[in-house]
């Protein structure tokens, strides 16, 4: 105890830190209980953030984490309550078509990784492109917009 900070295993509070290596998924957001861990998506950038009054440090984000870069220290950081940090950040992808967002570059940079080795040829249009815009570019064919 330092006065501003709680520690220890009896802590019932937590702060969330993230390695590098964050695609910004949402798996972690979507196994908090509380909403401490929020994913808000911009024009061209989405950011994965971290409110510290309501981290109960359940630890359930680690265990979700596909990349394994989440921890939590059981800690409540009283000059932190009220604020959010930003845990990882990141560019938004577009479709080269249409210009809409599709995911986080990190995201996509891993999809591209896992499907570059595969024997099969994949199309550019599963990473390129929105959902809207996919099924146009696999086929070829341009649709006119009005």
């Amino acid at each position: 105890l330092d006065g501003s900070r709680i520690s220890g295993d009896d802590t019932p509070f937590g702060i969330v830190s993230v390695d590098s290596g964050c695609t910004l998924c949402g798996a972690c957001m979507d196994s908090c209980p509380t909403g401490a861990i929020t994913l808000q998506e911009g024009a061209d950038l989405s950011k994965l953030l971290f409110d510290h009054g309501r981290c109960t440090a359940c630890e359930g984000c680690v265990k979700v984490c596909p990349e394994q870069v989440l921890r939590v220290e059981k800690t409540l950081d009283f000059s932190r309550l009220g604020e959010s940090t930003v845990l990882a950040e990141d560019r938004m992808a577009r479709c080269r078509r249409c210009g809409k967002e599709i995911a986080p570059l990190a995201m996509m940079r891993k999809i591209q990784d896992q499907l570059a080795g595969r024997k099969a040829a994949i199309p550019e249009s599963l990473t390129e492109s929105c959902a809207d815009c996919r099924i146009f570019v696999s086929v070829g064919q341009e649709i006119r917009q009005s």
